[in-house]
């Protein structure tokens, strides 16, 4: 099943990171994986687990991730 963010249907990992940069400069920061994940998706998960998320893969957790780091954490 597909899910709709920001109008988009998303298909693949690399659309759901296209939709959650909502400032198009190709780096995500937490507060939009918050915003998309948490309020528009209603996915079950919390900002704890966001930052530990961040944290696999990013030696301090303010710095944004690009497309193939999320790619990479979320295969």
């Amino acid at each position: 099943q597909n899910r709709r963010l920001y109008g988009t249907t998303i298909r693949s990992t690399s659309e759901l990171f296209k939709s959650i940069d909502r400032t198009n400069d190709g780096i995500i920061i937490k507060d939009e994986i918050y915003i998309a994940l948490i309020q528009c998706l209603n996915l079950n998960i919390t900002k704890q687990q966001i930052d530990q998320l961040f944290h696999l893969i990013k030696d301090h957790s303010e710095s944004g991730i690009d497309e193939s780091e999320f790619i990479m954490l979320l295969g």
